[in-house]
């Protein structure tokens, strides 16, 4: 298996985890329902608001890089463009070990509680949101240092300026000042 099925593969486990993971992240958030057991006064609350808030907040940024970088690597394979989702899936990397500390956090706050109460609250859900975002994390770092170790072969040999490609038509410095528009050519 080459580098190009590998990558397929792993991304291809990444948004099938995402999928499970953003369905139990949202019922999780809601916290369930109180049922006739549960004797917790509406100012205790067991889902807090911000916790919550944060992971829908993660679910929508988390689709986000996905569709991003599936059109990245399908259609718009570009080295600033590989760079960027580079970036973004090592930030979602750090993101998700962030996020199963805090279902971790959730899970116990709401196991505290009366058993008969905290079933009602959605225990379940947190915790395969919980074994998803553990599984993310592990595929996003291999998927992340897989993608770094096969740039070279994503973006070929002209993308990095050597034999004619893309760098060769961009001044040397990032910033460098053009004299004038006679030199350039349109792309």
């Amino acid at each position: 298996m080459d580098d190009f099925d590998l990558l397929t593969l792993l991304w291809s486990l990444i948004q099938v985890f995402l999928v499970i993971f953003v369905l139990f992240s949202w019922f999780g958030a809601a916290g369930g329902f109180k049922g006739p057991s549960c004797s917790i006064t509406e100012k205790d609350g067991v889902t807090d608001h911000h916790e919550a808030f944060i992971l829908v907040w993660f679910t929508f940024c988390a689709v986000a890089v996905s569709v991003g970088g599936t059109l990245i690597m399908k259609k718009h394979r570009t080295p600033i463009g590989v760079g960027l989702f580079v970036g973004a899936i090592f930030m979602l990397f750090n993101w998700t070990l962030c996020t199963a500390v805090l279902l971790g956090g959730q899970i116990n706050k709401k196991k505290s509680m009366n058993a008969d109460c905290a079933k009602d609250f959605g225990v379940t859900a947190d915790t395969f949101a919980l074994l998803c975002a553990i599984a993310l994390f592990l595929l996003y770092g291999a998927f992340g240092g897989l993608l770094i170790k096969a740039k070279d072969q994503l973006l070929g040999d002209e993308a990095f300026g050597r034999e004619g490609g893309l760098a060769s038509e961009y001044p040397t410095g990032a910033f460098q000042e053009i004299d004038s528009q006679e030199g350039l050519t349109a792309v």
